[in-house]
């Protein structure tokens, strides 16, 4: 009998960038469980660009996820307006997609 192909296990990989560090997370291969990993500095943009790609091929990452800082009440926070129009991975093409930033 055969068995289905199955896609390949997908890792995603969690940005939250902020003034002074890129804060990291990569998931579990089945999407469930985050997992954190140090911080990336990120005033240097190209620094942190070439240790983001380094995560990406390390952990086989198949999607990136930037988050959106907001404020305790939800709203959109000061930092949001730099983050929007330079994420870390705006700068340029990936081996793996990202997703649109997230606000929730």
């Amino acid at each position: 009998m055969n068995e289905p192909l199955r896609p390949a296990p997908a890792r995603l990989l969690a940005l939250d960038p902020g003034e002074a560090r890129i804060g990291v997370a990569v998931s579990d291969e089945l999407g469930m469980l985050a997992h954190p990993r140090p911080a990336i500095p990120g005033r240097d943009r190209a620094a942190a660009l070439r240790a983001i790609a380094a995560i990406v091929a390390a952990e086989g990452i198949r999607e990136i996820v930037v988050g959106l800082p907001l404020s305790l009440s939800g709203e959109r926070g000061p930092q949001r307006a730099p983050s929007k129009r330079s994420s870390p991975t705006s700068a340029r093409p990936s081996p793996c997609p990202s997703a649109p930033p997230t606000s929730g």
